[in-house]
């Protein structure tokens, strides 16, 4: 009888081992949309592959460069803005950070976890805290699915949402953190009379222990920001028990609001900045704020035109500009300073 398996198996693993082989293709002659699909997937897995070995770094080596440029050429061909292998990758790198989020214990220090798009996580000793977490995609067809945002909400006790736009308020990634009974800070007429859980806050200073918080120390300035001069775009400062200040501007972007911005810093000492780095008042946000280390976001967003999928060969060019150190991370990517 054992015998009989055992031929059963060989049998079995010979015929997979077949049809392997058959499926595995040497050219792609009259198949152009198949090249192009099963050129994306290797190169996603590849960049994906780079990154994972040369992590997120305050300046950035070539090989990063490389492989963040040649994310920018996929994502700017269209034909590969539903795809399989885009869906694969993005799905990849948010395992990764709720891996880490799962594991990490952070002692002293901060870590930083970049999301989709202008959404990030900072864990500190005392709290964990998001900014602008969304799934992408397209409505009924996001990116990220709700199992996965779930599973990160598990680890994050509090987001906050800069502007009502779509890619940075994700209606379904607030109703987990109410689900799970975690507070939301969001702008004025966003969300309203939805959940008592979603707090609506604008230019003020609230601290943890009037939101429930794990650390009641931590510190919430709302700095009331624009994009454009009708959008609401709250712009805040979070400090945390440690000391530490993290900004995430939102889509800050108004002219009129750069004549407090010029000054912030006299009252406010910026560890990092979250900066939307599209916007043409870069060289006036950066110098207003004076962050120790600046973060860039907004690249690539998949919604956009393809003159506003905001690429990263664009963000180095544009940071470079400046002093200030700054890293550029891709989706999925986590940065340690002790």
């Amino acid at each position: 009888m054992f015998d009989k398996v055992l031929k059963i198996i060989v049998l079995l693993l010979i015929v997979s081992n077949g049809i392997l082989a058959q499926e595995k293709r040497i050219n792609y002659w009259n198949d152009s949309t198949g090249m192009i699909k099963e050129q994306a997937s290797i190169t996603f897995n590849q960049i994906d592959k780079v990154l994972d070995f040369y992590k997120p770094q305050v300046g950035n080596s070539e090989i990063r460069k490389l492989a963040l440029f040649s994310l920018d050429v996929l994502l700017h061909d269209t034909r590969n803005d539903n795809g399989a292998p885009l869906r694969s990758f993005i799905n990849k790198r948010i395992h990764n950070i709720i891996s880490e989020l799962s594991s990490d214990k952070i002692k002293k220090g901060y870590k930083i976890y970049k999301l989709y798009n202008h959404g990030f996580v900072v864990r500190t000793p005392s709290i964990t805290f998001g900014f602008d977490i969304v799934s992408g995609g397209k409505k009924g067809d996001p990116f990220i699915s709700d199992s996965l945002i779930s599973e990160l909400v598990k680890h994050v006790d509090v987001m906050f949402v800069s502007h009502h736009h779509g890619d940075h308020a994700d209606r379904s990634v607030a109703n987990i953190f109410v689900e799970q009974h975690k507070s939301v800070i969001v702008p004025p007429a966003l969300w309203e009379n939805q959940s008592e859980r979603i707090k609506h806050v604008r230019g003020s200073t609230i601290y943890g222990k009037a939101l429930q918080l794990p650390s009641e120390k931590l510190g919430i300035k709302v700095l009331p920001g624009h994009q454009g001069s009708k959008v609401l775009n709250n712009i805040y400062a979070i400090t945390t028990e440690e000391g530490y200040t993290f900004v995430h501007t939102g889509d800050q972007h108004f002219k009129d609001d750069l004549k407090w911005i010029s000054s912030i810093n006299d009252s406010l000492k910026v560890d990092v900045l979250f900066i939307n780095g599209w916007t043409t008042h870069l060289e006036e946000m950066i110098a207003g704020f004076n962050p120790k280390i600046i973060v860039s976001g907004h690249e690539n967003e998949m919604n956009h035109s393809i003159d506003h999928r905001e690429p990263y060969w664009l963000m180095s060019q544009r940071l470079n500009e400046f002093d200030a150190p700054h890293i550029l991370m891709a989706w999925g990517e986590s940065f340690k300073q002790n």
